[in-house]
């Protein structure tokens, strides 16, 4: 089998998301990427396919819980989401709505502020009103004050040669990332075929301080390939205790006599 490590860092939270394109027929290679020491904390998966025939059981994974969100009425679609069982995690179905294809999720490190990780998926023949839904999910996200990571299929290509932080190839979509006052990070081809490459497959935070890398890796399991970031987080891997120093009190410092000195 093929080497699919994402990640192969000893410090972080490893969130990576990828489009898989049928998730069953791949289900041995995730499982593989998960079995690695250094694989991704989270794993969030796109056009799963999956339906109410598929049972929690078909999708389980030694050492990992996961959330799934299938797509009701039409085939397609559908988010998958895997986490580490040793990560504390709160599932925010108030984030989420019917319009869009979505998983939001609360990471809940000990004596640390929560943050939010969602993942997205943008059906390539959406209408410019997917958009407009968003803009309400996002408004609710942003309402929360909080830390927040996004990342999915957006199907939307960015222009990383363009001078401007965020640009993309639909305005409308610019403006609304920009109102929320998030940065795209991925600026590699996340979907390359014979005639063009193109990044669909985005990383959006609005925390740039605490992403340590952002990552594209050379694999396949469909047409797009997979993006991680490495998000810091001490408390998760082993965190350094802080220093106590010791050092003298200057409250009763008599200038005067120490320049006499």
């Amino acid at each position: 089998m093929k080497d699919i490590r994402f990640f192969n860092l000893k410090k972080g939270l490893h969130i990576t998301s990828l489009n898989i394109q049928h998730v069953l027929p791949k289900l041995d290679e995730i499982k593989l990427h998960l079995n690695y020491e250094h694989s991704s904390d989270i794993l969030g998966l796109c056009e799963t396919f999956l339906t109410d025939v598929i049972s929690d059981q078909d999708l389980y994974i030694n050492k990992y819980t996961f959330e799934r969100k299938d797509r009701i009425g039409r085939k397609g679609g559908g988010i998958l989401v895997y986490l580490s069982n040793s990560l504390p995690y709160t599932r925010r179905y108030d984030l989420e709505n019917n319009d869009i294809e979505s998983i939001w999720l609360q990471i809940n490190f000990e004596n640390s502020k929560p943050f939010l990780v969602g993942f997205i998926y943008r059906p390539p023949n959406s209408a410019q009103t997917w958009i407009d839904s968003f803009d309400n999910q996002l408004k609710l996200v942003d309402d929360q004050k909080l830390e927040t990571h996004f990342m999915g299929d957006i199907n939307i290509h960015y222009n990383s040669d363009s001078m401007s932080k965020n640009s993309f190839d639909n305005q409308k979509w610019c403006d609304v990332i920009n109102k929320f006052g998030y940065l795209q990070l991925v600026d590699k081809p996340t979907r390359i075929s014979k005639t063009k490459s193109s990044i669909i497959d985005h990383i959006y935070t609005n925390k740039r301080d605490f992403v340590l890398e952002i990552n594209v890796p050379v694999y396949a399991a469909s047409d797009h390939l997979p993006v991680c970031l490495n998000r810091f987080s001490g408390v998760l891997r082993g965190a350094k205790k802080h220093n106590t120093i010791s050092y003298r009190s200057f409250k009763k410092l008599n200038a005067d006599h120490l320049k006499m000195i």
